[in-house]
């Protein structure tokens, strides 16, 4: 939990715990949990983590145990860094933090994830900052809007509420090919950052060119780059392009080469022919697949 007991030089401490306002001109008001000294002078707190707090005016409402900083309010912590229009931060009568909300034009980062939005909630018990008003994130080598987004500031795990995640220009530009760029729409994303891997579930929609995977999860691999690798959907799979329309259990795709694996009562649709087999690959956009334990059924039109 984070608690305030600071020193901040300039600052009176009031004699009672009634409304106390502060007001700076002429520069920002940097604080060290400022807000808390003025009730703490004294009390021997001794704080677990520290959290700096800057703006250009705060007020401090002792009876509601709540202070209020206003106009380019920037929070810094070892956890994350915040900064919006106004910020409100709630505490304990044992001046421990509860929660800090934050509206108006809000930009946050636990060191690992980005996100924006128009306001921000902060569970001091959990870690967990929800971030809402047309949110957006940046992790690995993606970026993702959706109706709400979490980052949890001590395990670095990110999810996000109706996803619609789309790579970096960076890894867009790599590729030299528009047809390459992944597009993943989904109800809910959440990804791993120290593992580098994202989920994505239900009704999941990828978007590689002209070729379309639906599927109820599918999770894919970044590099250190920040790259996809590869995607792995699963629970049931269809797979379609301007050639080829298929279903499987699972489907494998390498985004370096553009290859998908079809496995689990794998099946293809071309034309006037119907593929089955034990395993399924092809290229999207390419007439050449290859078929294990091949059985192919051709529709004969009657003369």
């Amino acid at each position: 939990m984070l608690q305030y007991g600071i020193h901040s030089p300039g600052v009176e401490a009031p004699k009672g715990r009634g409304r106390v306002r502060v007001r700076v001109r002429g520069g920002v008001l940097r604080l060290l949990g400022a807000l808390l000294w003025v009730l703490l002078v004294g009390a021997g707190v001794s704080p677990a983590k520290k959290i700096e707090i800057s703006a250009k005016q705060l007020e401090v409402l002792g009876n509601e145990y709540k202070s209020v900083y206003r106009e380019n309010a920037h929070v810094r912590s070892q956890e994350m860094e915040l900064q919006c229009d106004e910020l409100f931060v709630f505490y304990t009568h044992q001046r421990t933090v509860l929660r800090i909300e934050a509206h108006g034009h809000v930009e946050a980062n636990d060191r690992q994830n980005r996100a924006k939005g128009e306001q921000a909630f902060f569970n001091n018990e959990t870690g967990w900052l929800e971030v809402v008003g047309n949110p957006e994130a940046q992790f690995a080598g993606g970026s993702v809007r959706g109706s709400k987004v979490l980052l949890n500031t001590r395990t670095k795990e990110a999810v996000v509420e109706n996803p619609t995640t789309l790579l970096s220009e960076a890894h867009a530009a790599q590729n030299r090919a528009k047809e390459n760029e992944v597009e993943i729409v989904a109800e809910q994303l959440k990804f791993e950052h120290n593992n580098k891997v994202a989920t994505w579930e239900r009704q999941v929609h990828l978007r590689r060119g002209p070729m379309l995977i639906r599927a109820p999860s599918l999770r894919a691999f970044y590099d250190e780059k920040g790259q996809l690798q590869k995607a792995v959907a699963t629970g049931g799979v269809e797979v379609q392009d301007e050639l080829r329309w298929a279903k499987s259990q699972t489907a494998h795709l390498d985004n370096r080469r553009g290859i998908i694996v079809l496995t689990g009562e794998p099946e293809v649709k071309e034309k006037a022919s119907h593929l089955r087999g034990s395993r399924i690959s092809f290229v999207s956009g390419k007439h050449t697949l290859t078929v294990e334990n091949a059985k192919t059924v051709f529709e004969v039109s009657n003369p």
